[in-house]
């Protein structure tokens, strides 16, 4: 089935209307590869983002300034050039730091961006450049090394805890300026960063702030907070009896109330808090069914969600 296909097929191309088809298809693609060749050859108004990059930067030097990513270029191009371009075949636009500096910092004016573009792209007639100009300063300061100080809003779901402070990749990170730091500059902030509701330890990227004319390295830092699940325990306590009334024996019914509480599961073992529960009679009830109410206190931090199993108990008073 297949060989009989191919020789019709084969039948149609031999025949006078088969060849006259082919020559066609073949003054068709020639016509178009001529059409692209001289589309090619024309002047071409084109604009592309070149990246940006400083080279030859020494060691001993550190960038205050940080190049811009790209910048815009509008120019005229024709041949090679130009169908490289419009394949996307863009070239980085190279500063040479041995070239530029001047002072404290690399300045490149309007001819300078240009002329790198020029360099970077043969045959181009460059029209426009932006940004114009660029002024990077730089320091050769070995810079000052700096607290971090976190700027977060945490919270958790109820069934899980944050287990201690959270945890920063660099708890100081080294600072540079072209010139003296600010006296209130002493600690770097992250920007403000919101764990709302975790339900498991997270880790996320946060940038550090800086003012304008000083630069932070690294720019950003790991923030880890950490977080277990918990898990309820209780245990029973004695009550405590204050404001009573004088010459009287109070008789509590129960005389021991449960606590429930809840902790990390990492310290399910550990030993029970320390905890007090009060029967307070300044504001005990009065009649058939008097009651006094109970208070809770001295709840360490490291437990969660403690509640008292009664909120009251009866009495009876002796005399």
């Amino acid at each position: 089935m297949k060989s009989a296909r191919l020789r019709k097929v084969r039948n149609i191309l031999r025949s006078e209307r088969g060849r006259n088809a082919l020559m066609f298809i073949l003054f068709i693609f020639v016509a178009a590869l001529l059409w692209a060749v001289m589309s090619f050859n024309q002047p071409t108004q084109v604009e592309t983002r070149m990246p940006v990059v400083v080279t030859n930067v020494p060691d001993s030097v550190t960038l205050i300034t940080a190049p811009p990513r790209v910048i815009n270029v509008s120019m005229v191009l024709r041949g090679t050039p130009l169908m490289k371009i419009l394949w996307g075949s863009v070239p980085t636009l190279e500063i040479d730091y041995r070239v530029f500096k001047d002072g404290s910092a690399l300045r490149l004016g309007d001819a300078d961006i240009k002329g790198l573009v020029r360099d970077r792209i043969n045959s181009a007639t460059v029209q426009l450049v932006t940004p114009d100009s660029l002024v990077l300063f730089y320091t050769t300061s070995p810079g000052h090394m700096l607290p971090v100080k976190l700027n977060a809003n945490i919270s958790t779901s109820a069934q899980v805890a944050q287990i201690g402070a959270p945890s920063l990749s660099s708890d100081s990170v080294r600072v540079f300026s072209a010139g003296r730091l600010p006296a209130s500059f002493s600690k770097v902030s992250t920007e403000e960063i919101n764990f709302t509701d975790l339900t498991e330890t997270t880790t996320r990227r946060v940038a550090l702030v800086a003012p304008a004319g000083i630069r932070v390295v690294p720019d950003s830092i790991n923030v880890t907070v950490h977080v277990e699940p918990l898990v309820k325990k209780s245990r029973l306590l004695p009550l405590n009896i204050i404001g009573a009334p004088s010459g009287t024996e109070i008789i509590l019914d129960p005389a021991n109330v449960e606590v429930i509480y809840m902790v990390p599961m990492n310290r399910y073992t550990d030993s029970a808090p320390e905890m007090s529960v009060t029967a307070d009679f300044t504001r005990a009830s009065s009649g058939a069914d008097a009651k006094v109410p109970l208070s809770l206190g001295n709840v360490p931090d490291n437990i969660y969600n403690v509640r008292l199993a009664k909120d009251s108990v009866n009495f009876y008073i002796q005399k």
